[in-house]
């Protein structure tokens, strides 16, 4: 992005996940420069970004309030989602409403991540929770996979639902699995002891 804009970044001017946005950035409003123009300019080179997991990253850059909003990439979800699939150890038994509904949901068939912004939402918090693994992160995570289709009405809600069984199976992996250096039996230390899940 900095060399897009001409300007030094570091990795703390990129929040991610952020709030409204699957990332943000508020070095344009530290530098009281036009958050609108540098929003033009990077969606004008959006190929420019390097591609993660073989696909592009970035989707559409908007301007709000003096920051950079950022919309990741579907491709990019369907790359992240099939990497862990493939690389992640299976989940560990977590007594939680949220483990429970996300190993029932996995039983769908694993068909890439859907198109919808609640469910990317909640697939980037799980990723973020894994790489940085705190109550609050996790937390966070599990409430955005139980709302993923409270977006729409409830007569729609399940059909959604039949479509992310690969992105529960992820939850789960990331969430509840061996995936991070904090083992599944601390995240759960409130509710006893973690044990294999069966597949």
């Amino acid at each position: 992005m900095g060399d897009v804009l001409g300007i030094r970044m570091a990795e703390e001017d990129i929040r991610l996940p952020a709030r409204g946005a699957d990332a943000a950035s508020p070095r344009a409003l530290a530098l009281s420069a036009d958050a609108s123009r540098w929003a033009a300019s990077l969606s004008l080179h959006t190929g420019r970004f390097p591609a993660v997991l073989g696909a592009p990253l970035l989707a559409q850059v908007r301007a709000k309030n003096g920051w950079l909003l950022f919309t990741l990439h579907d491709r990019f979800y369907d790359a992240a989602l099939a990497r862990i699939l493939r690389d992640a150890p299976p989940a560990t038994f977590c007594d939680s409403y949220a483990y429970h509904r996300m190993r029932m949901l996995s039983r769908y068939p694993a068909c890439g991540c859907p198109a919808f912004p609640s469910v990317q939402r909640a697939l980037l918090l799980c990723l973020s929770a894994a790489e940085r693994p705190t109550d609050a992160r996790r937390a966070a995570a599990e409430q955005a996979l139980l709302a993923m289709a409270y977006p729409l009405p409830p007569p729609e809600r399940q059909a959604l639902l039949r479509r992310c069984g690969g992105v529960a199976d992820a939850a789960c992996r990331l969430l509840y699995g061996n995936f991070t250096e904090r083992s599944s039996t601390d995240a759960c230390n409130s509710n006893g002891t973690a044990t294999p899940a069966s597949s």
